[in-house]
């Protein structure tokens, strides 16, 4: 078992932090997909995944919640 450091432990708990953990899991995810699929992931097809996340979430945050 590693041990987490108060900083560590700190980011965590914030929202954002958490979110851009999920955004980075999904995109591994992604990426993993599509390498089973073809064997191979070329830069732009990793670089269009990355920059739909990104575009989602900048939708997500300039949204109001209603």
């Amino acid at each position: 078992m590693v041990g987490l450091s108060a900083d560590v432990i700190e980011a965590f708990q914030h929202q954002k932090f958490r979110e851009n953990v999920r955004q980075f899991k999904r995109i591994i995810e992604e990426l993993v997909l599509t390498t089973k699929k073809s064997g191979y992931i070329t830069l732009n097809r990793a670089k269009a995944a990355i920059d739909q996340l990104a575009f989602e979430n900048e939708k997500k945050n300039s949204c109001p919640a209603i």
